[in-house]
């Protein structure tokens, strides 16, 4: 009886531990997604009716072939191989010209042998190096170029590039209220390997200056498929943040996007733009007199038909009498 006691009271012990343990858990999730949901860091803020010009560059990555490299590692496998073909020949011959001491040229074809099959292992480890470092790292070419930039002058915005071209001034009155506030729910704090998160050559550059001057550059890196959110920095600070696609769908448009469409230029006509309607009495009484002449016609027609039809049944019936 006592052992009994004692075995509910370990199972009653067990049962609270495991009861206490699942909402501790489920404590700590529900703080997890709460820090998650919460802007906890502030990138930037701006005056946006200060901001005088807006410059966004892009910088596209191509994977390109390191063919130097191809051609010095077949280059290397060559000249093994041609050493080891000269090691072979070395000791055939060195056993055919000993004939006379049996055991000299065993001994001396035991050693070419030995030697052969060295140099062969050290041209297969030196061809797995060769080949585990060509392909250990991808070799990229980047490219940067100034994708649009718009220049506030006398209360109007105009594209530097193309001052000619009428630019929708509500349009980039949205994208600076992008910029008002840029936040962050994670910061990895004193980063000096930038290129891990793609800010060594980042893919969007936002320049914004403002009236005094002062300028301050926002970059874009990569994206980061499990959070669904994209790496970025803010001038030369070590502190790099996860924010967001909203700068990145925003500001990563082309400067024709901004081009104003004339809305006059697409007229859609309706029945309140129709003020008088001319309908021709004698052109309508033509049209119908036609048409039941055409009728009558054809009235006729099939009447003849069908009385034709008639007699050729009747002639019938009296041959057959």
């Amino acid at each position: 009886m006592k052992k009994q006691k004692t075995q509910l009271i370990i199972i009653l012990v067990v049962l609270a531990v495991m009861v206490a343990s699942y909402f501790a858990l489920s404590a700590h999730n529900k703080k997890v997604v709460e820090d998650e949901a919460t802007d906890d860091y502030t990138l930037l803020t701006l005056d946006t009716t200060k901001i005088s010009e807006i410059k966004v560059t892009k910088t596209t990555k191509t994977e390109v072939t390191n063919e130097a490299d191809s051609a010095a590692d077949g280059t290397s496998a060559n000249d093994a191989g041609a050493e080891a073909s000269n090691t072979e020949d070395t000791s055939s011959s060195a056993a055919a010209g000993d004939s006379a001491d049996t055991t000299a040229s065993e001994a001396l074809t035991a050693d070419a042998a030995a030697t052969t099959d060295a140099v062969a292992e050290g041209t297969s480890t030196e061809g797995s190096s060769a080949e585990g470092s060509s392909a250990a790292e991808p070799v990229y070419e980047y490219s940067s170029e100034v994708a649009y930039d718009l220049v506030l002058e006398n209360g109007t915005w105009y594209l530097a590039s193309d001052k000619s071209l009428e630019v929708d001034q509500d349009s980039v009155a949205s994208l600076i209220s992008k910029v008002a506030t840029v936040t962050s729910n994670k910061e990895i704090a004193g980063v000096t390997d930038f290129a891990q998160y793609g800010l060594d050559h980042p893919s969007l550059s936002i320049e914004i200056t403002l009236n005094d001057g002062i300028k301050t550059t926002i970059y874009v890196g990569d994206y980061n498929s499990v959070s669904s959110l994209y790496y970025a920095r803010i001038g030369d600070s070590a502190n790099v943040y996860m924010i967001t696609a909203t700068l990145s769908t925003s500001f990563g448009v082309e400067g024709s996007s901004f081009e104003k469409v004339d809305s006059s230029a697409s007229t859609v006509e309706t029945s309140a733009g129709i003020t008088d309607v001319d309908i021709d009495a004698s052109a309508a009484s033509s049209a119908a007199a036609a048409q039941s002449s055409q009728n009558a016609s054809a009235e006729a027609t099939e009447g003849d038909s069908t009385s034709a039809s008639t007699d050729t049944t009747t002639e019938s019936a009296v041959v057959a009498e």
